[in-house]
């Protein structure tokens, strides 16, 4: 394999940051905002321990690894709990030896979450595969909803009249496709923030640099990626909000949130069905509902573009144990040693294995 440059993100030269975009653009199964250049620059004034490998057929920059790196030699996803996908941009037709990039990167092990399965390279380090439900609006809302009529209809009929009674019961129905309100961000944190400690997980939504990256994914717009804050509210109430970014005729619906004093209405579940009427006539094809499945996924789904997990590693016994740490991770979520199947696996990554 051609030789291997790497470049902090922020002194990435321009030229690169341009032939970036050209090879995203190029590959149809690069078109998620998240393979985008404008997603890591916002990433990278933030967060200045994001590196870009680049690999130079012929002296000429062809494909971008962007990682961030936790350890002198381990790595991770670039935006950490924020990725929904990421990956190599690269050509659809290159080869790559992943471990030859690796270690031209200065990296003997990366663990990934959110890869695509048709990222060949990786898929020797693939550990798990979860779905990824995509809403399909090729033929537009209405071949969409008839479908989904046909298919859920029970669900079709609740949710028009659940729409129908949140506006009697609150006020008239008013979707925003792109709110400007100072509020809704905010609110559509606090939101997520409640969720996030009520389940026990790690909050980053109060952290200043996460409010940052957000921030800047709502102010961003250029020729091919917007941020897209949207909201719905029930007469001058905020019931349900949801920060997006868009690329091309894709949409990523990143963050999504609601009041839960207004659940018996179902306020996600309509936002949703307003986004995508209202990004199919904006012209987007496709809506990206991130990895993993919950109920209301599964109904608003059309198909599943799976993403892969695992950890990539230069030496045979890094790959094992990260194969025992994954397998002691999935059983314990099957059980009730959730807790502590988390923190003896922390303990594991904490080793001299992992560095």
């Amino acid at each position: 394999m051609s030789p291997i440059e790497l470049y902090r993100a922020s002194e990435l030269p321009a030229s690169y940051w341009d032939r970036w975009s050209e090879t995203q653009l190029e590959n149809p199964a690069l078109a998620s905002p998240q393979f985008r250049p404008e997603w890591v620059q916002i990433l990278a004034q933030v967060q200045p321990d994001i590196e870009v490998g680049i690999i130079r057929p012929g002296g000429k920059p062809a494909a971008f690894f962007p990682f961030q790196r936790t350890r002198s030699a381990a790595a991770g996803p670039v935006g950490g709990v924020l990725t929904d996908i990421h990956g190599i941009i690269a050509p659809a037709n290159m080869r790559i030896d992943f471990r030859q990039l690796l270690a031209g990167c200065r990296l003997r092990s990366w663990r990934f979450d959110h890869v695509p399965v048709d990222q060949c390279w990786l898929r020797p380090y693939q550990l798990e595969i979860d779905p990824a439900p995509v809403v399909d609006l090729s033929y537009g809302f209405e071949a969409y909803w008839n479908e989904k009529q046909h298919s859920h209809k029970s669900w079709c009929k609740q949710l028009q009249r659940k729409e129908r009674k949140l506006a009697r019961d609150v006020g008239p129905v008013r979707f925003e496709p792109h709110s400007t309100a100072p509020e809704a961000l905010g609110q559509l944190l606090k939101w997520k923030s409640q969720q996030l400690s009520e389940t026990g997980m790690r909050n980053p939504y109060h952290e200043a640099p996460t409010r940052a990256i957000l921030e800047s994914v709502v102010s961003c717009e250029t020729d091919y990626f917007t941020g897209c804050l949207s909201a719905l509210y029930a007469g001058d109430r905020l019931v349900a909000a949801l920060l997006g970014q868009k690329s091309g005729k894709h949409l990523n619906a990143w963050i999504p949130s609601y009041d839960v004093d207004y659940a018996q209405y179902s306020p996600g579940a309509i936002l949703h069905m307003h986004l995508a009427r209202s990004m199919a006539d904006e012209g987007i094809t496709r809506i990206e509902l991130g990895r993993g499945m919950n109920p209301l996924k599964r109904v608003l789904g059309s198909w599943d573009s799976p993403l892969a997990i695992g950890s990539a590693d230069t030496r045979r016994i890094g790959k094992l144990v990260s194969g025992i740490v994954h397998h002691v991770r999935f059983q314990m979520k099957q059980s009730s040693f959730l807790v502590q199947s988390v923190r003896l696996c922390r303990r594991l990554r904490g080793r001299a294995i992992w560095h």
